[in-house]
């Protein structure tokens, strides 16, 4: 929602851009109001915000896990993450670069917050949906900055970066089988387990 307001406030400001969508507009914040105002009648404790290593893990997530596993060490995850950093801080695409990077701290923060106990969380298994817009961002801003640096020699490392995280990718993903659907009848009721592993009794 912040960031859709920042949007819409920053439009205002260049009529030029085109008019807003005002129905399409109204109809988001009554979403966010609804889901509000059940979030705040239906509160949920965060567990385990003072057992995070979160300098750790967040390394780990964030920057270790996109390299592959030859190269996934603590000292290569800290030196991809300053290559990064220097890469897209050099380019035009820094602001974006910077947003997006603040997005996904909170994004990963609160997933790792909201299971007890807390685990570490990879974009390839657990809690994958707190982590992998982050690739997609990295790749988004590594491939604005080299389209959009100003020095010419990190043109190369920043294509180089890219690589390194599509190899990743390609070497993380699995393809696994799912648990198939099974029924169980009872005196009572049927026990219907679904994947990867849920189960139900339903009452005949």
């Amino acid at each position: 929602m912040p960031a859709v307001a920042i949007a819409i406030a920053l439009r205002r400001l260049r009529p030029a851009a085109g008019t807003i969508n005002w129905p399409i507009v109204v109809t988001y914040f009554v979403a966010v109001a609804v889901q509000t105002v059940v979030m705040l009648r239906h509160p949920q404790a965060p567990k385990g915000v003072h057992d995070v290593p979160w300098v750790t893990w967040m390394t780990q997530a964030m920057f270790t896990d996109f390299l592959p596993s030859v190269l996934a060490t603590t000292m290569a995850g800290y030196l991809f993450a300053a290559l990064l950093i220097g890469v897209c801080v050099l380019s035009r695409a820094r602001l974006l670069f910077a947003w997006l990077l603040y997005f996904s701290v909170l994004l990963w923060g609160l997933g790792i917050t909201r299971v007890a106990p807390p685990v570490q969380i990879a974009w390839y298994g657990t809690g994958a949906r707190y982590v992998y817009p982050w690739g997609i961002f990295m790749l988004w801003t590594l491939t604005l900055s080299i389209v959009n640096t100003r020095i010419t020699s990190l043109r190369p490392i920043a294509a180089v970066l890219i690589f390194v995280i599509l190899l990743a990718s390609g070497e993380r993903f699995e393809a696994q089988l799912l648990q198939q659907w099974e029924i169980r009848s009872g005196a009572t009721s049927y026990h219907v387990t679904v994947p990867p592993g849920w189960s139900i009794d339903v009452a005949r």
